[in-house]
């Protein structure tokens, strides 16, 4: 007897709620007749709904009548009275200040003119221009394509774009002529010119310092650097501890000896860098690793030979000495 009196409480409930309204499948917007109340959110509860159209305020407060339909899509509900009301998302075109708070800039002195975007109504959510949204644009042009989205509920989005134009009140520089790596920045190789998209994009540097206000003077390519490219601060290093053509010592050890030689570096480099040299004794090429200011060194494991024990024991016949 307990068992089917709850059983039969349970049918109860299940025809009270079906009594309340029949839930239609989605329609396309336009096909439910009359006007949609328009509510947010991924569920359509009752009590939202009532405060919209009075006939919800017959169903306990929190009913759920299921999901939410789709940006541009409606649902039908059919009450028991037969008549149909349509709910559809709360929507609304972005304005121009939402689309522009939304790009993620690349410098604070940037600022960006918005030239055009989707004019079409969008569900409420969050806007987002991630900086990587950005295509890579023309050279020489100021404006991009932006890619960015809405999402109007956790993981859910819908794609959006923008047009832009992208301005900078300082100059950028940019090399005139190809540098190779560990080059010091000559003046007749660099040139001030007005910041393109691609420039502002990269951060390129302005005249006279750097984004740190470390001074350009005097730093070096840390890479080779082709014509037309605009200066980073990824792109310079600081002033090379080895200058190319410019006569440095090499501390060669092997062991427990400890041998100094002169040599003519052939590239530039910093601290770290494994650099060509010449041996000015033995006219012979070999790497050492910059250690310093006009400084280099090199170790070979004792008795053993490198690809640089060649010139090594070539001064060692002129000069009396021997590495164990």
């Amino acid at each position: 007897m307990r068992w089917s009196t709850r059983c039969g409480g349970a049918l109860r409930i299940a025809v009270f709620a079906g009594s309340y309204l029949l839930l239609g499948a989605p329609t396309l917007r336009g096909e439910a007749p009359g006007g949609c109340l328009k509510t947010s959110g991924s569920r359509l509860v009752a009590t939202e709904l009532a405060g919209q159209d009075a006939r919800f305020l017959a169903m306990p407060p929190g009913t759920d009548l299921g999901y939410l339909p789709e940006p541009g899509e409606r649902r039908t509900l059919t009450l028991p009275s037969g008549e149909s009301v349509c709910v559809e998302r709360e929507s609304r075109a972005p304005g121009e200040s939402e689309i522009l708070a939304a790009l993620e800039l690349p410098d604070p002195g940037v600022t960006a003119v918005l030239l055009d975007f989707p004019r079409a109504a969008l569900p409420e959510g969050t806007l987002r221009f991630p900086a990587s949204g950005v295509s890579p644009p023309a050279r020489g042009s100021d404006t991009v394509l932006w890619r960015g989205a809405l999402e109007y509920e956790p993981g859910r989005t819908v794609a959006l774009w923008a047009r832009v134009r992208l301005r900078r009140e300082t100059r950028c520089l940019r090399a005139v002529a190809d540098l190779a790596r560990g080059e010091i920045l000559p003046p007749a190789k660099i040139e001030s010119a007005v910041c393109d998209a691609a420039a502002i994009l990269a951060g390129a540097l302005g005249p006279g310092t750097s984004r740190g206000g470390q001074s350009l003077v005097g730093r070096a390519a840390a890479r080779a650097i082709r014509k037309g490219e605009w200066l980073t601060e990824a792109l310079l290093a600081d002033e090379a501890m080895v200058i190319a053509r410019r006569e440095a010592t090499l501390e060669l050890q092997s062991g427990g000896v400890r041998l100094v030689l002169p040599v003519m570096p052939e590239q530039s480099g910093q601290t770290g860098d494994r650099i060509w040299v010449r041996n000015l004794a033995t006219r012979e090429r070999f790497q050492a690793k910059v250690a310093g200011p006009d400084r280099l060194t090199l170790s070979l494991p004792g008795r053993e030979r490198t690809q640089a024990a060649p010139a090594v024991a070539s001064v060692e016949a002129r000069s009396g000495w021997r590495i164990p």
